[in-house]
């Protein structure tokens, strides 16, 4: 049986010198090409509903979003968005 010496918090050290790759532990709702609706609070207390846009890349726990043609999108200059700020396109 070998023996595992974690080197980093993403991976450990194997007996023979190799590395091991971790799984990733906080796994987030969405991929990457899932279809979402970004929900971002107005002024007045009501929450905008955008999209949807299709997930682009998951980032600490954030998600960036894209158009159709894979155009990064930015709403209110805001390029990421927690989990808590999408929802999944039925």
């Amino acid at each position: 049986m070998a023996n595992h010496r974690e080197i980093s918090p993403i991976a450990n050290l194997i007996d023979d010198g190799r590395a091991e790759i971790l799984p990733y532990k906080n796994k987030g709702r969405f991929y990457p090409a899932d279809w979402v609706y970004v929900l971002l609070p107005n002024p007045d207390g009501t929450v905008a509903r955008h999209g949807p846009y299709m997930i682009e890349m998951v980032t600490g726990g954030q998600y960036s979003v894209c158009d159709d043609d894979g155009n990064p999108i930015a709403i209110g200059g805001k390029k990421l968005f927690k989990e808590s700020e999408v929802e999944a396109a039925s």
